[in-house]
Formats: C-alpha cells, structure tokens, sequence
C-alpha cells in the first residue's frame, strides 16, 4: 500500500507540473484596440475593513484603460459600515441590496447575488472578485488580452494569501500548490477548479438556484462551462493578474473556511478531479497510520515511515519551489518544512469531516 500510495502521489505531481510548465505564459497578450465591456462584480457581506481598499486597487487598475467597465457591489446583508464606505463612491459604483430582491430566507445568498451580478451588469463579461482582495494595476488589460488573443469564455486566474507567522505563510504555500493544481487542469482539459476570487466570465451565463448549496459557485461556475460546446476555459498563468487576500489569522478561521472548501469540492462530479484529492488526502492518512504502527511493528514500521515521508517532503519541495519561483514567494526557505509537516495533519482532519458535514457556518450563517 505505500509503495502504491508514493507511487501515485509522485506521479501526480510530476504531471501537473509538467502541464503547469506547458501553460502559455501571455506577458503581454493584447492583440488590437477593440474595446471591450467589464462589469467588476464584488459580493460584499460585512466587509468594511477591506472593502475600501479592494475598490480603490480596482479604480486604480482601470483609471487609464480604454475599455468600458462598471463597478458593481451587492450587498449582502451587512450590519457594518460596507454600505456606508461603499456608498461614498457615489456613481462611480452601482450598489444592488440583495435584501430588495429577495422574498424570503435562503440557503445560498452569494449565489443568488452572482445571479442579480449577471442579470443587472451592463458589461458583457463578469470580473467576479472577492470584497477584501487587493487587484493589481494590470488586472484588467491582461484579462482584455487574453480574451481578445484566445476567445475565452471563462479565465481563471491566480489567488494567493499574504500573512504572517507560520499559520499565514503555510496558507500561502497551500493555495501556491492549489494554483498548480488549478492550472495543471484547467491545461490538460482533466478536471476544471476555479477561485471566485479573481475569474472572469460571459454574462448571463451564470444563475443558480437560491436553494442550492451555499458555497461552490466558483466550481459550478467553470464545470458548467466546461460541459459547454464551444467553450474555452483559460488559465491565466501571468502574476500581474494575480490578487492576493488576507490570510485567516486564527487556527479556528482557518478551519471554518478549508472544512467549507473540502465540503464543496466533494461535490464535483469530474472522476479526475476527485483522484486528485483523493490520492493526498490517502497519502496524508497513511502516514498517521505508520505512526500508530510504530507500537505494533516498531522499527519496521519506522523505516517504512521514514520512507514515505522522506518521499514527500522531496517531492513538495520540488513542486512548491518551482511554483514559488513562478509567483515570486521567497518564504518558502524558511517555512518549508513547518508547513510540510503540518500539512498531511490537515490534510486528515479536513478530508475526514468533510465526508461527514453538511452544514458549517459562513459570514455568520449556518448554511449547507
């Protein structure tokens, strides 16, 4: 079984990086001066300590593109001062209450937002961004390029955290791994993930129900699309699209929102896509059970402990410097191996009670 397990999970790797390598790098895609239309659409819940700071790096993105391009804020249901900062922006933003266009409680409050996004944006493609990111001042013309140069209907685009201490940084090089993943995929035309934080999309494509599960819009969003004839999924490997989110500060944040991304990724239904979380998740498991054979078997499970985890740390170092060389992250010297050995930890908790919980809270809601 650990022969097997090694096997699988080097094997993995090897193959998204090599995909990962093989992604055009589109430095500077822009083909012709057509202009298109954007609507920036923001979901903000309770956000007033970064929400300022999200529409000022957006307004400073677009200030001297030519293209035409709205910014959108729905709010949902904040009980801070969102609305207030929001508001201050006057016309430069179209605030939508989504409290005004609902009839009664749901389950799935952004996903029914994302469906007013689409229905009320004046662009004719969504850049559907998260309340607290941080857009950097090519955001947009690289997105525009892309578009024009491959015809996209969906651009996913990278995310990453910025923190402090080794719960932050180990957040980092997580998600680092996930973009390769992500990338990988999206390349190889295997399995499609996406990350509502920084994608790009044609409007009006998108609706869902309000009764539907709460979190998982960004994985619908692009699965949906990918079963779609003639459409082109990219990912956009370029880091000047790359926007970067606070960390979660605590280990009890940190829970709430990966056992909420576990609990959503368990419901695609890409065969290839739940091998590629199965198999770390297997490895992660495994490597708890060498330490309980430790008292039974003793040094022979020692070695074949030694084994397996000397085999992983290898192979994470290798896949996570040359993705760290690639979204230019230095911290990878010195949290490395803190972050190697809490992660197949993680990997079994959160892997585990995914597979028993339906309902987690989010934004303050018990939702499923």
């Amino acid at each position: 079984m650990t022969f097997f397990l090694v096997g699988s999970y080097v094997s993995l790797l090897v193959y998204i990086l090599e995909q990962w390598e093989n992604i055009p790098n589109y430095t500077n895609p822009k083909v012709d001066n057509s202009p298109l239309s954007f609507t920036y659409l923001i979901i903000a819940r309770n956000e007033q300590d970064q929400i300022k700071a999200t529409l000022d790096a957006v307004f400073r993105n677009i200030v001297a593109t030519s293209h035409e391009v709205e910014v959108m804020v729905i709010d949902d249901h904040s009980t801070d001062r969102t609305v207030e900062l929001v508001s201050a922006y006057g016309t430069k933003v179209k605030l939508i209450q989504l409290s005004d266009h609902l009839s009664g409680p749901l389950n799935a409050y952004k996903k029914r937002a994302i469906s007013l996004g689409n229905a009320y944006a004046q662009g004719d493609y969504i850049i559907q961004v998260d309340a607290d990111v941080i857009v950097p001042v090519s955001h947009l013309e690289s997105i525009a390029g892309l578009i024009q140069l491959t015809g996209a209907t969906v651009i996913a685009a990278p995310v990453l955290f910025t923190g402090v201490g080794h719960l932050g940084h180990f957040q980092t090089l997580d998600m680092i791994g996930m973009m390769g993943v992500t990338g990988a995929g999206i390349h190889a035309k295997k399995w499609y993930m996406a990350n509502g934080a920084n994608l790009t999309y044609r409007k009006g494509s998108q609706s869902f129900d309000g009764a539907d599960r709460a979190s998982g819009d960004d994985m619908q969003i692009i699965e949906r699309v990918s079963q779609q004839p003639g459409s082109r999924i990219v990912f956009n490997k370029d880091i000047r699209t790359l926007v970067t989110t606070p960390a979660e500060p605590t280990l009890a944040d940190f829970y709430k929102q990966r056992l909420r991304w576990a609990t959503k990724n368990k419901y695609t239904r890409n065969r290839t896509l739940q091998w590629v979380m199965i198999v770390p998740y297997l490895n992660a498991l495994w490597l708890m059970v060498h330490l309980v054979l430790l008292f039974i078997l003793g040094s022979t499970a020692f070695v074949v402990l030694l084994f397996h985890l000397l085999c992983k740390l290898v192979m994470d170092r290798i896949y996570l410097s040359e993705l760290s060389e690639h979204f230019e992250y230095t911290g990878i010297k010195k949290y490395f191996w803190s972050s190697s050995l809490f992660h197949p930890l993680y990997l079994m908790i959160i892997g585990t009670l995914s597979l028993f919980v339906s309902k987690y809270e989010w934004k303050g809601r018990q939702v499923h």
